[in-house]
């Protein structure tokens, strides 16, 4: 973990957008909208069921905690 925060902090930070332009674009494969930073070589977006279950998943835990029964 340490390598990685290493590795990623040693990178140049990135310029900004320029004016007018979106820091989102659509994934040809999904047609899901995706940040641009994710779009860099060796970063392979979840599928839709892995996207579905995550989603269902974060909409249960803020049910419970909503109804008191989580932090």
């Amino acid at each position: 973990i340490t390598e990685l925060i290493e590795t990623g902090l040693a990178r140049p930070s990135q310029l900004p957008l320029p004016e007018g332009e979106s820091p989102f674009q659509i994934d040809p494969a999904t047609g899901l909208l995706m940040g641009r930073a994710l779009v860099v070589p060796g970063f392979v977006p979840p599928s839709t069921e892995e996207s579905q279950t995550l989603i269902e998943r974060a909409n249960e835990e803020e049910d419970l905690r909503r109804a008191g029964l989580s932090r």
